[in-house]
């Protein structure tokens, strides 16, 4: 699993929950499936993440997995952010007012974050407790990004720069 460092460096009582959304609109909540958190294997402050690894892994394998998109992503690129900001049900965001399409897309690469040129930019609504959040290129609907900063814009770590650290760990 990934998330930022800046939501935990350690996996003390971190309990990570799948499948905690509304299957309808308006519909109820669906039964999530729980596991807890059991083994950082990396985290780095500088560039806001952190893998680990969770208890009971065969309880939640049926949910999948994302891919990494390993390249800087083009500035214009489609992209979206699929999150649980606030540890509410699952959101997903697809709209940006800022961009003549509507749509949210890359605005900027190699922008300044918790490192030098280590984030991207975008202006797609999130909402306050999204870190963590994926981005995805809305063209190979691979991770992008890992959502990090809030505001206008909001940003994300470039994913190729958390890969090139953690690959040999996938």
């Amino acid at each position: 699993m990934l998330t930022n460092n800046h939501c935990f460096t350690s996996t003390a009582g971190i309990e990570v929950w799948f499948n905690y959304q509304c299957p309808t609109c308006n519909g109820t909540t669906s039964t999530p499936t729980k596991v807890l958190a059991s083994k950082v294997l990396s985290t780095d402050a500088g560039l806001d993440y952190t893998l680990f690894e969770v208890n009971n892994f065969a309880a939640i394998s049926s949910f999948g997995f994302l891919e990494l998109d390993v390249r800087v992503p083009a500035v214009g690129e489609r992209m979206y952010v699929i999150g649980h900001p606030a540890g509410k049900l699952k959101k997903l965001s697809l709209k940006d007012d800022q961009s003549p399409s509507g749509n949210c897309q890359v605005r900027a690469v190699r922008v300044n974050g918790s490192s030098s040129q280590s984030d991207i930019s975008y202006m797609c609504d999130t909402e306050g407790g999204s870190s963590g959040s994926p981005v995805l290129s809305g063209n190979t609907h691979k991770v992008i990004g890992l959502h990090h900063f809030g505001g206008c814009p909001n940003q994300g770590v470039r994913i190729d720069l958390v890969a090139a650290k953690i690959g040999n760990l996938l």
